[in-house]
């Protein structure tokens, strides 16, 4: 058997999560699909499309873990909301074939499924942030496929007694996160300028809301935590508990930044109706595993911007990595 099963492993925070658990133990195992497995990984790699329900059965028959983290989904709202066959057919319908193949070939295992805090909608969050008994709210094709699979997953796990929990989890970066998200995007950009030494508009949407946003690196630390503390059949908000406005991340990415940016609201990367605030309350994770957040926001933002200049280091000299 395999302590630990990561779907999605190759993914952003999956790869964190795997450095993680190699630390921890030799027997682990991760699924990739459409990225392909980093080449320094000790972990081992086995090629795994959830949608598709035998090759789901094969897996689980074939590792029969210990523990499931399941990390594998259409995770980015844009995405979903373009595809929305690929949103349902991935979380949705991918979690049931995970699930029913725990029932039938290792149903003592403890599974924590990844949804998302984007679930509680447009609702204006109490003081403390959404707590995990608040009215979820479907406001496109990505939210209504995280619904329904948490509730798809609470009926089979009490259909087949599976020892489930979901992690509604926030905003989360960090190095090694691909442009096209907020942070990712804004650092790449700087670290493009700091490279070319040319334009210097960096491209943005909407900086005045609020967002909670965790270092990937804490993130991962919560699932581990819920696999070994976390409450069955429970539900987590895995995040900080404390917004921060989006002008504030710009401002401190341009702090970090060795030559002078200059903001360019682009008309694209508007939302219709992008909700003024979103946090959640982590205090059920807090109070049943222990766990609290490590990274600071200004370290995450550092360690974002020196990876992007990384990427771009063929005319970026290395002192002008942050300290």
């Amino acid at each position: 058997m395999t302590d630990y099963l990561i779907t999605g492993a190759a993914g952003f925070a999956g790869q964190h999560l795997t450095r993680q658990l190699a630390q921890r133990t030799s027997s682990a195992a991760g699924t990739y699909y459409r990225t392909s497995p980093p080449d320094d990984s000790d972990i081992r790699w086995i090629y795994t499309d959830t949608r598709d329900r035998e090759n789901t059965r094969d897996l689980i028959d074939h590792v029969r873990p210990n523990a499931i983290i399941h990390l594998a989904a259409a995770s980015m709202p844009s995405v979903a909301n373009r595809n929305p066959r690929l949103a349902t057919e991935t979380n949705v319908t991918g979690w049931i074939n995970l699930l029913e193949a725990v029932a039938e070939f290792a149903p003592q295992v403890r599974v924590l499924l990844v949804s998302s805090y984007h679930v509680y909608g447009q609702q204006t969050p109490p003081a403390t942030g959404y707590p995990e008994s608040a009215p979820t709210s479907p406001t496109d094709i990505y939210t209504a496929s995280r619904i329904m699979g948490e509730q798809t997953a609470h009926a089979i796990a009490g259909d087949h007694d599976l020892d489930i929990m979901i992690a509604r989890v926030g905003n989360h970066v960090g190095p090694g996160q691909r442009p096209g998200y907020f942070v990712s995007s804004l650092a790449d950009q700087i670290a493009r300028i700091e490279r070319d030494r040319d334009a210097r508009d960096i491209r943005v949407g909407n900086l005045d809301v609020q967002r909670d946003i965790t270092d990937v690196r804490d993130i991962v630390r919560a699932y581990t935590a819920l696999l070994e503390h976390g409450q069955r059949g429970e539900t987590y908000n895995v995040c900080t508990g404390r917004p921060v406005l989006l002008r504030k991340i710009v401002d401190t990415l341009f702090g970090f930044a060795s030559v002078d940016c200059r903001i360019e609201t682009d008309p694209n990367l508007l939302r219709e109706n992008d909700p003024p605030i979103v946090f959640a309350d982590p205090t059920r994770l807090k109070r049943d595993t222990g766990w609290s957040p490590q990274i600071e926001i200004e370290e995450t933002l550092r360690d974002v911007l020196n990876d992007a200049r990384r990427r771009h280091t063929t005319s970026i000299p290395t002192t002008a990595e942050v300290a």
